[in-house]
């Protein structure tokens, strides 16, 4: 999900329905102070979950929220480098018609720019680019277009800026600032990128709307590419107007390929999460009792009985037919309760969400195997103390849940028996990232948006590089054979995600690291509450996991990036 901006990453996945209606109510009915622990059996005696949430870093505070500081920068200590003016880099040689291949290369082999996640060097080109090559792209410029609703959010809409100003706030100057580093930086052959805000002017989700806004991308804006979040309309609307769309939709591969060559992602689909989830809890969990928990009411000496909450909109399936069929099929486990849930209504689906929860303990689940929205999760494991409940949570990957420090934002109750696997990155601190690195070689003066860092650099890496590996002829058709033609990012050092796509595979990761909560380390940002990663950040891929427990599971991990 996605967990920084007004979530902290890289967090990087939400699903479909992640609307103004759920936010409202996770805020409604989030906690203003995690509660005292309850004694964990077995594990350390230095949890405590009572650490306050930090709504800075989290998915509340900040989405729509502009970073401080003033462009142009007379005012010391304004961002790093003091009160240095902000200078573009220089541009990439040209001579004539040539333009070199990779002023600003990183590694050996050479990476185009400083990401473990950009595409090779480019070869120096020469000659015709072929012009208009595919709507949104001429001889000199690509459209990119950008529909978000959280991160990244503007106000205003219409093309992005080649300069900063003064007036604007820290989103619109996160996007100058990253159109500018990869105009510089990346091989387009001959040409630039435009990048335009498609506004959502009413603010409505009605699929007329959406459609509207994608349509606008088409006929207004005239875009090759787009960046959009989680809305299910949007996309479909995006790849009918022959929009290549990179998104934080956690929706099934089967989705993707209904609408193949155009909607990619960089977060994990439903099927993989599903896929691994199932995998991981047949080899590790089940036939063994509840280990991971202490509620009084459960049998210690029986197994475990699953439990699964599914996000369920058509949009995705039917995720809890695919895992329950699964289970079965690996390890003839029988969910002992599955409910569903999606996002529509306000104070009657709050009460839902909380009805789901009873019905799992009604069931007598001792371990929720949790395919839900990261908002969602506040108002599951409030639901879930107020009925003196305490199960495992078993997080597979899905819904943002396992990103950044977005459990300081959960029942501390009831999160530390929360536990699983994570695609994402092991943090680092802001100004050790990727983002943050190439945002301050433009503008050192002031620092970018946390979670267009957190929540869209992956995307802006890969669609790009896509756009450069397809060559000079651009086409949706050669973007995504160069996407497909890349090689796979192996999981080595393993702080990083690791994957890659394939004909059947539309999005990156598919590599995982097991985690675990702990209220009292402290996160990337100084902070406690955060994420452990066991055994250095060590990543498995499909059929890879080992059976059994891992003796490190609640007693030890790293919680950042090895150097960090």
């Amino acid at each position: 999900m996605p967990s920084a901006g007004r979530r902290t990453r890289l967090d990087q996945l939400l699903p479909f329905g992640y609307i103004g209606a759920a936010l409202l109510l996770a805020v409604i009915l989030l906690p203003s102070a995690l509660r005292p622990p309850l004694q964990q059996p077995d594990q350390s005696g230095a949890f405590s979950p009572n650490a306050p949430p930090n709504k800075n870093q989290t998915l509340y505070a900040g989405a729509h929220a502009a970073d401080s500081g003033t462009f142009g920068g007379t005012q010391a200590g304004s961002g790093p480098g003091g009160s240095t003016p902000s200078t573009l880099p220089p541009p990439p040689q040209q001579q004539g018609n040539q333009y070199s291949a990779c002023p600003y290369g990183v590694g050996n082999p050479p990476r185009q720019i400083a990401s473990v996640y950009a595409p090779p060097c480019a070869p120096a080109f020469t000659g015709n680019n072929g012009g208009a090559t595919s709507p949104g792209v001429t001889a000199n410029t690509i459209n990119i277009c950008y529909l978000m609703n959280l991160t990244g959010a503007d106000s205003s809409g219409g093309p992005i800026p080649q300069q900063e100003t003064s007036s604007e706030g820290g989103v619109a100057r996160t996007y100058t600032v990253l159109m500018n580093y990869f105009n510089s930086r990346y091989q387009f052959y001959g040409r630039k990128m435009q990048w335009y805000y498609v506004s959502n002017p009413s603010g409505s989700n009605s699929t007329a709307n959406a459609y509207a806004r994608a349509d606008a991308a088409k006929n207004t804006y005239h875009c090759f590419a787009s960046i959009e979040e989680t809305n299910a309309d949007e996309l479909d609307e995006l790849a009918h107007d022959g929009i290549i769309a990179y998104t934080l939709a956690q929706v099934p591969e089967s989705y993707f390929q209904s609408k193949d060559p155009y909607i990619w992602s960089f977060t994990p689909s439903a099927t993989s999460t599903i896929k691994m989830g199932v995998e991981y809890y047949c080899k590790k969990l089940a036939g063994k009792p509840p280990t991971y928990t202490n509620d009084p009411t459960f049998n210690y000496k029986a197994p475990r009985k699953v439990g699964l909450i599914v996000y369920d909109l058509p949009e995705y399936g039917n995720m809890s037919g695919y895992a329950t069929s699964l289970l079965r099929q690996e390890c003839g486990v029988t969910p002992a309760k599955v409910v569903t849930y999606d996002l529509t209504g306000s104070g009657s689906g709050t009460q839902g969400l909380s009805t789901d929860v009873v019905q799992l303990r009604a069931a007598g689940v001792t371990t929720v195997f949790y395919l839900g929205d990261l908002l969602s999760a506040a108002i599951f494991t409030e639901a879930a103390y107020s009925n003196n409940y305490y199960p495992e949570w078993y997080l597979p990957g899905f819904g943002g849940v396992d990103t950044g420090h977005i459990g300081r934002d959960y029942n501390g109750y009831e999160w530390v028996h929360a536990f699983g696997y994570s695609f994402y990155e092991v943090p680092r601190p802001d100004e050790e990232t990727e983002c943050y690195q190439a945002y301050h070689q433009i503008d050192p003066n002031n620092d970018p948006d946390s979670g267009m860092c957190n929540y869209m650099w992956g995307d802006m890496v890969q669609l790009f590089g896509g756009i450069q590996e397809a060559g000079p002829h651009l086409t949706p058709q050669k973007f995504r054979q160069a996407l497909i033609n890349q090689p796979k990012l192996p999981p080595d050092p393993p702080w990083h995600m690791a994957g890659g796509y394939a004909d059947d595979n539309h999005t990156f990761p598919l590599w995982a690291a097991e985690i675990w909560w702990d209220p009292n380390s402290l996160g990337s940002d100084g902070q406690p509450g955060t994420y452990r990663y066991l055994n250095n950040g060590q990543r498995y891929t499909f059929g890879g996991w080992p059976s059994g427990d891992d003796p490190g599971l609640f007693h030890s991990g790293i919680t950042m990036a090895p150097g960090s």
